[in-house]
């Protein structure tokens, strides 16, 4: 137990069983108690009636099995079952024979032509003859060059001077359009019926595309060093200035 609280506090807590006494003396013996009259019958009374059913007792042993009867009839046939489950794919079959064939569809449509046509110009004669280094002349635009088609051309180029050994470059001008062309140049000596002079030549092949504007081709002929000053060069050609339907 604990208590009474003092200060707030509980005090240390106190057992309520005091200590263990002295054990006590043994007592006398009783003396024997007298015997009183007998107050049982020995005499056997007439049977009682029947008392309450009792309970149920366990179940015992299953018997021995008796012997097999004779086989029944048969019975008649159950219901169809339900359909099984699709069984795997057997082995492929070989190839059957070839059929005959077949008869020729027919001919398609002939397809439309693209454009083509080629333009045959002259140029005209013009005259290199300089005495500065990298200078040049060029010829008058020729051909007609139109917005949305699309041209192949090819270009001769000749000059003639008295003098030898020129050196010569050459370039081909399309305003207003997307050209890309090659060249390439032939020297040599050669001779009319009365007079030697010397040939200049140029062959260019290209294409012009890309046109934004009416435009026409011209070619400019370089002097390297200025010596067409003392011989001028006389140059002339023909172009051919082909339509074509695209440029790949």
């Amino acid at each position: 137990i604990y208590g009474p609280k003092s200060k707030g506090r509980w005090p240390t807590a106190q057992n309520l069983q005091g200590p263990t006494g002295p054990s006590g003396n043994d007592g006398k013996n009783g003396s024997d108690g007298k015997s009183g009259a007998t107050n049982v019958s020995s005499v056997i009374g007439a049977v009682g009636p029947a008392g309450a059913q009792g309970e149920k007792g366990e179940k015992g042993e299953a018997g021995l099995p008796g012997a097999t009867g004779a086989p029944g009839a048969i019975g008649p046939a159950g219901p169809a079952g339900a359909t099984g489950a699709s069984g795997s794919s057997g082995p492929a079959g070989s190839n059957g024979a070839n059929g005959a064939q077949g008869p020729a569809g027919p001919k398609g449509e002939t397809g439309t032509v693209g454009p083509s046509e080629v333009t045959v110009i002259d140029i005209p004669t013009w005259t290199l003859s300089s005495a500065t280094s990298f200078s040049f002349t060029s010829s008058s635009s020729i051909g007609t060059l139109l917005p949305g088609n699309n041209y192949k051309f090819d270009l001769y180029i000749f000059g003639t001077s008295s003098l030898s050994n020129l050196v010569l470059g050459a370039d081909v001008i399309a305003p207003n359009s997307t050209i890309i062309a090659s060249y390439i140049k032939a020297d040599a000596r050669y001779t009319g019926y009365n007079a030697t002079t010397f040939r200049y030549s140029f062959y260019f092949t290209g294409t012009v595309s890309e046109i934004q504007g009416r435009t026409g081709i011209s070619i400019r002929v370089i002097d390297a060093y200025g010596e067409t000053g003392g011989g001028a060069l006389t140059l002339s050609g023909k172009a051919y200035i082909t339509l074509v339907g695209s440029i790949k």
